[in-house]
């Protein structure tokens, strides 16, 4: 926390939602001595600090690491389809939903452990994504997520589940665990972590053409016209309240 404090103001950090469960929709900023307190205290705060590509500071001070450019990117990642890398920072006990991504990802330990459950593209079947369709779900940005509470699985709701066929095991510091796109996974974290990932894209047309990825696709689609009509409605009554 040394390292932290000498070099940025302040964290991005995660708050769990009422399952227990971080699900990456929404975060905030706080000092970087509020996150170290919380980390031997509440324990509820999960930090995720963008360090290289989207989301990353683009030379803002206030939330800048020093040191951290291009050469920190594995040579295997392709250049131009470089996406971003980011910085885990747990408490323990932090839980991520079963969701997948759209894009490559590589994950990093570099102190503590994850524990992890990984399904092929193939299971979606079994995994009761939100469907392609379901506007409430879009409209939360549930886009990649499945409707399965893994820390309390519901059978009942859920009996396709034990047809799932995947693997799952104990990420420890110094090892890498490769997430194809359109894999679902599941992470969890019983004791303080750190890690890192990568985030990169290598489209393969038979990638978008089977689930989950071709439901991700028409997700985004409506993802981005509700965002467009919403725009548009907003225009709209700024130019009758300036009429009126």
């Amino acid at each position: 926390m040394d390292f932290f404090r000498r070099h940025l103001r302040t964290i991005r950090v995660h708050m769990p939602d009422v399952d227990g469960i971080y699900h990456f929709l929404s975060y905030r900023r706080v000092p970087v001595e509020e996150f170290e307190r919380n980390l031997t205290e509440e324990k509820t705060m999960y930090s995720l600090e963008p360090l290289l590509g989207q989301g990353s500071p683009q030379g803002n001070q206030e939330h800048r690491l020093e040191d951290i450019d291009e050469k920190a990117i594995p040579e295997f990642i392709p250049r131009n389809g470089f996406r971003s890398s980011n910085l885990y920072i747990g408490p323990g006990g932090n839980k991520t939903l079963l969701h997948n991504d759209e894009v490559q990802s590589l994950l990093v330990m570099l102190e503590g452990e994850k524990h992890f459950a990984v399904f092929p593209p193939d299971q979606s079947r079994y995994l009761y994504p939100y469907h392609a369709f379901d506007i409430r779900s879009i409209r939360q940005h549930r886009v990649l997520d499945s409707k399965i509470n893994p820390v309390n699985i519901d059978t009942g709701r859920f009996p396709k589940l034990a047809r799932a066929k995947g693997w799952h095991g104990v990420l420890k510091p110094g090892q890498a665990l490769f997430i194809p796109a359109g894999t679902w996974h599941y992470i969890e974290s019983d004791d303080p972590n750190l890690a890192v990932n990568y985030f990169w894209r290598e489209d393969k047309l038979s990638h978008w053409l089977t689930r989950p990825l071709l439901d991700f696709w028409f997700k985004r689609r409506q993802v981005v016209m509700l965002d467009y009509a919403r725009r548009l409605r907003e225009a709209f009554r700024k130019s009758d309240s300036a009429v009126g």
